[in-house]
Parts: C-alpha cells; structure tokens; sequence
C-alpha cells in the first residue's frame, strides 16, 4: 500500500450540508475499497487562478489515505464523471519526504529543548539535500559507465 493524497474542487453554488454530504460520498469510495484515511479535511471556499467551468471559486476538500492504486483509480473515475466537481488531482506521496520531514520535526523539537527556539535549520537542510542528490548523482553517473 501506498500513501496517496487528493484534492478536489465543488462547485461553490452547493449549500454547506450538500457539500459535507458529497465530501462524505468520496470519503466512502476510499472506506468500501479497504484503504485507510489518514486525513480528511475541509479547506473551505477559495477563489481560483482561473474560471473553472465558468466559476471563479471552489469548495477545497482535501484527503491522505493509504491504498492501492485501483483505489486511486476508482476515485478518480468518480471525480470526474460527478457533475458538481470542478477540478482534482491525486498524488502519490514520496515515502523518503514523510520520513524527511520526522527527521526535520525531531531536529527543530532537540532545537527548542536545547535553548534555540527561533533557530531556522533551512539552509543546513537545503545544503544537506543538495549533497545528498550531488552524491546520488555521481553515483548514478558511474554505475551508467560515464
């Protein structure tokens, strides 16, 4: 199983129940398909970048779960066939950042305990990362015979 996220746009004509009512459809395609929902939320109405279906704003709903890809498959096929959704996207998410960001939530945590609250660790990060794909790179590079 992987981890996956959704985001999906409603049209912001539906009233409140009507939207929570068909956030509660999808969450139920994931639920009947054995995967697991980490998260589901509701981000509430936003203007878009452009007119969508001839709508400059949407209802955002937001969802993590952990699936297959046929469930993936079969939400996505729901999406687009509901009339009263404007846009989606489902991403598969990269285990090596979720155990990134443990490392980085445990650093900034040692941080704080060891007296330097407002430390920013960004740019060691940063640093760290490009060495790391610098290194990856060279390594890649040699195992290719360059």
């Amino acid at each position: 199983m992987h981890e996956y996220e959704t985001i999906f746009i409603i049209q912001p004509s539906l009233t409140d129940e009507e939207t929570e009512t068909l956030a509660k459809v999808f969450e139920g395609v994931v639920a009947e398909h054995k995967a697991t929902m980490i998260k589901s939320e509701r981000w509430g109405k936003k203007r878009l970048a452009y007119r969508v279906k001839n709508f400059w704003e949407g209802t955002y709903v937001f969802f993590e779960y952990l699936a297959e890809p046929s469930v993936v498959t079969e939400l996505e096929r729901r999406l687009r066939i509901h009339e009263n959704i404007l846009k989606w996207i489902s991403v598969r998410k990269d285990p090596r950042a979720a155990a990134e960001e443990v490392r980085k939530a445990a650093r900034l945590a040692k941080a704080q305990a060891a007296g330097m609250p407002g430390r920013d660790m960004d740019d060691r990060d940063r640093d760290r990362d490009r060495d790391r794909d610098r290194d990856r790179d060279r390594d890649r590079g040699a195992d290719d015979g360059r």
